[in-house]
């Protein structure tokens, strides 16, 4: 099965390339902001969570945080060499990121048709209105974030999949951007300045 790949990001405000960074910098900015949520619920204990006092353990909740707190820097790693990939042209970069995406896109779907069929068979037992609501609002927030992430993973995809062709091209344009011999106002989001 082959990945079909798209022109632009944002319906067409964006290239691939900057579509790519943006999706990194949300990404990152968000499990930056996650983690360190996590890690003060991790300082406060399950006392200041008062609908968990009851059902888990201190140990077990402390234990839950720390995995979701490893699972965020994973995230945040892979974000930054996402970052670091699309900036200097690096599309092996880009690997880790698209797998763990392509992962967590297939688990939310997993996950989604688990929880649907759940709630279907209690809707079905109860005959409830509420949580006929309840799986409904689920069934269309589920596709609106889903088609999102879909969204995020073709552009990066099919940024990788420009490098790679770049690449086997040998083009020009290829050979000097990795030099660095291409004028800075004609790449976006190139630093302006030499490294040193």
């Amino acid at each position: 099965m082959k990945i079909p790949v798209v022109e632009h990001c944002c319906c067409g405000f964006l290239s691939n390339r900057e579509g790519s960074l943006l999706i990194a910098i949300l990404n990152l900015l968000g499990y930056c902001s996650s983690l360190a949520m996590n890690a003060a619920d991790l300082g406060g204990g399950r006392f200041n969570r008062p609908d968990f006092h009851d059902y888990v353990s201190e140990k077990t909740y402390t234990c839950l945080l720390v995995s979701i707190l490893v699972i965020f820097l994973v995230f945040i790693v892979f974000d930054c060499l996402l970052i670091h990939g699309v900036r200097k042209w690096k599309r092996k970069l880009m690997i880790p990121w698209l797998c763990l995406e392509f992962v967590a896109l297939v688990a939310g779907l997993i996950l989604f048709l688990v929880s649907f069929v759940a709630f279907t068979v209690l809707l079905v037992s109860q005959m409830n209105g509420v949580l006929l609501t309840v799986v409904i609002v689920m069934a269309v927030g589920f596709f609106i974030l889903y088609s999102v992430g879909v969204h995020f993973f073709l552009v990066v995809y099919s940024y990788y999949k420009e490098l790679e062709n770049l690449e086997q091209s040998g083009g020009d344009e290829y050979v000097q951007r990795k030099q660095g011999n291409v004028p800075a106002g004609s790449i976006p989001f190139q630093a302006r300045t030499s490294e040193a």
